[in-house]
């Protein structure tokens, strides 16, 4: 390398050390090398906190679909509940068994939606009491629906019509609403809680992903000008 410098006489060109470039050159790459490294880590910290954020936001998303499984199944027991009645009335007013078409649909869901129930809250203890009293009530109203059912069949419609008109199984039907409110009621509070954490989580990770992102593409980016 060389330099033009002034003297007595006149302008003289003046070489300058080669090793003084050289170290120049080696201190610049050292920088880069540096400024590269220091980005591949920050950006392998940023892969390792998306992936992880994002581990934990499927597990929100798990639970919140969780949650709606227990909803829908008791809103399908009350249905299914609600359905074998409604089919047992039409029997006994009009004395046709084809009115029993819905009874029997109903009967072959409500066992298997009542185990499903008992499976999806077997983690809370809390809400497995509740299950469990809400299945006593549903069985206990399934006896009595059954019970009318044959009776009609035994040709004893006037039996039958009385224990409707009693009331008992409007009154248990009220119990099994009570207790079904309670559990639907309480999944719904874990379903706004658990949807909250969910959406907290995914816009952390989006969050997270653009800040070291954006700190790596710098710390180049300043590597580089230097």
């Amino acid at each position: 390398a060389r330099r033009v410098a002034k003297r007595s006489g006149g302008w003289a060109i003046q070489s300058r050390p080669a090793n003084v470039f050289e170290v120049e050159v080696l201190g610049f790459k050292r920088i880069v090398a540096a400024a590269i490294a220091l980005a591949l880590l920050v950006g392998g910290l940023s892969v390792f906190l998306v992936i992880n954020q994002t581990g934990t936001l499927g597990r929100q998303r798990a639970w919140v679909d969780h949650t709606r499984s227990v909803i829908e199944t008791t809103q399908g027991l009350l249905f299914s509940l609600q359905a074998a009645q409604d089919s047992e009335r039409g029997y006994l007013i009009t004395q046709d068994a084809s009115y029993l078409a819905p009874y029997r649909a109903a009967e072959s869901k409500l066992t298997p939606s009542e185990s499903r129930l008992r499976a999806l809250v077997a983690d809370n203890p809390q809400r497995f009491s509740q299950v469990q009293t809400l299945i006593r009530q549903i069985e206990r109203r399934r006896a009595g629906v059954v019970q009318m059912v044959r009776l009609g069949q035994a040709g004893d419609f006037a039996s039958a019509r009385a224990m409707v008109i009693a009331g008992h199984g409007a009154v248990a039907m009220d119990d099994v609403g009570a207790s079904a409110t309670k559990v639907i009621g309480g999944e719904n509070d874990l379903l706004r809680q658990r949807t909250a954490e969910a959406r907290a989580t995914q816009d952390a990770t989006t969050i997270t992903g653009m800040v070291v992102a954006l700190l790596a593409l710098a710390t180049l980016t300043a590597g580089l000008i230097v």
